[in-house]
């Protein structure tokens, strides 16, 4: 009595999902699945999201964008743009919402990024390319052009018969004897007035069509969107800038994070943020196929895994604070030949079968792979030409040298060399050849024989930076 216990209701596919999130759906429970705590399954989960919510935004119509930014606006950003901006100075400890706040805020800068391409697109498909703005240029030229509807106001004047106001339709234009515009108009039962000076017509309004047929209100409608197209995509445009990432918003927690004297509630908004782009760089790898299945342990062992996550903190770090491209680019090779210094002492134990084997470490280099059991076993690669593996258990039984220059080219190479493609390297200073190159990285992890390389290296010369600082 009194104990607080969840009811077993079936909440259906989207809130199992949730759950699973949390720790305590049902695959937590029966098959070991892990929760968002674990930053690498966290990421995995979220990296799916962000590709349903891109496939979601590359369907929208440029009224859906609109639409969309309009809400941001006027129903999320200011709040969060709000709750964030003082956060360096006067955030409590154990703020968990100021947390998410600032997670959002981030959020919104890639969803912009994501719906300003969309746009784009759009405009790129109707033939408006190159998108036209007012300028203000062509304010002395006349506003109004045949077959426009407007509306007159008293015209003719001193004249026997009655004076005309309401809605016309422009037929021609003239000039008068003084160069001005006039106009000649007909009226909804066929009549025409001519002579109409342009300071007694203006623009209808919406009040001007009550007694009019709908279909009349409907064709102007349309006319007069098309009219503020060009005002309101600049508007569009302004708008996507308005959620643009400001650099200054995490520089007092990196100086606090340089200094020591952070708060807890600092460094960990810092260490949501790294992950934050970490996710954005590894959508960027996926959708351009650089990476495939970051992180999925069928194809990249533990060691592979850390070296991964390393890099891509480290990539992060600079884009979110700062560095020094040449000492990223030492650190970031530093990074590339310790694992692969790692991978070539476990392996060099291996050829010594009276060496007493290390199940932990010989697991680092082992992959899941999966097997008719709920568990997978754990294989190692012997040879790769051969695909001869062994799983952990079998080669400890009876170890045979694992295949270095596999290991060194498919869990170090190409994990490293994709990541390093994200950054626009720009020249040494001191010799004045670039800072990195696969080559430069080929040398410095050991491998000896890049032949293999050939197929992959003429690939990633097509290869572009995919982020700025």
């Amino acid at each position: 009595k009194g104990e607080t216990v969840e009811l077993l209701v079936n909440y259906k596919e989207h809130y199992e999902q949730m759950r699973e999130r949390r720790g305590y759906g049902k695959a937590n429970l029966l098959d070991g699945v892990k929760s968002d705590a674990h930053d690498i399954t966290r990421v995995q989960r979220n990296l799916n999201d962000r590709f349903l919510v891109e496939a979601s935004i590359l369907k929208f119509t440029e009224d859906e964008i609109r639409q969309v930014m309009d809400f941001f606006k006027t129903r999320v950003y200011d709040g969060v743009k709000a709750a964030t901006s003082t956060f360096a100075t006067s955030c409590k400890e154990d703020d968990s919402n100021l947390l998410r706040q600032c997670i959002a805020r981030r959020r919104m800068h890639w969803l912009s990024k994501i719906l300003r391409n969309r746009f784009h697109e759009l405009l790129g498909r109707g033939g408006s390319s190159s998108l036209p703005l007012p300028d203000g240029s062509d304010s002395e030229e006349c506003i109004f052009h045949r077959g426009m509807l407007v509306f007159v106001h008293g015209w003719p004047k001193n004249q026997p018969r009655p004076a005309f106001t309401g809605l016309a339709t422009i037929k021609s234009i003239s000039k008068d004897k003084h160069n001005r515009n006039v106009f000649e108009v007909s009226l909804s039962d066929g009549k025409y007035v001519e002579s109409v000076p342009e300071a007694v017509v203006t623009t209808p309004t919406h009040d001007d069509f009550k007694d009019v047929p709908k279909r009349t209100y409907s064709n102007w409608m349309k006319w007069n969107k098309q009219q503020d197209l060009p005002r309101m995509r600049l508007k569009m445009l302004k708008g996507f800038d308005t959620f643009q990432w400001d650099p200054s918003f995490v520089w007092d927690i990196s100086a606090g994070l340089a200094t020591g004297s952070s708060s807890e509630t600092q460094t960990n908004i810092f260490q949501s943020l790294r992950w934050e782009l970490v996710e954005e760089l590894l959508f960027l790898l996926t959708k351009n196929k650089r990476l495939s299945h970051p992180f999925d342990e069928k194809i990249w062992c533990p060691l592979s895994v850390s070296l991964l996550t390393k890099c891509l903190h480290l990539i992060a770090d600079f884009l979110l604070m700062g560095r020094d491209q040449q000492i990223l680019c030492k650190t970031f090779m530093g990074l590339a030949r310790d694992a692969a210094n790692t991978m070539k002492n476990i392996i060099n134990e291996s050829v010594n079968a009276s060496t007493n084997q290390d199940l932990s470490r010989f697991g680092s280099l082992a992959f899941v792979e999966k097997s008719n059991e709920q568990e997978g076993a754990h294989v190692l690669i012997v040879e790769a030409v051969n695909i001869n593996k062994l799983t952990v258990e079998e080669y400890l039984n009876d170890p045979q040298p694992l295949d270095l220059d596999w290991y060194l080219i498919h869990q170090v190479i190409l994990a490293v060399h994709p990541l390093a493609s994200l950054i626009d390297w720009g020249p040494s200073s001191d010799t004045g050849n670039p800072l990195y190159s696969i080559e430069r990285l080929c040398e410095d992890v050991g491998l000896g024989d890049t032949s293999y390389l050939n197929f992959y290296t003429s690939k990633v010369q097509e290869w572009r930076p995919l982020v700025c600082k």
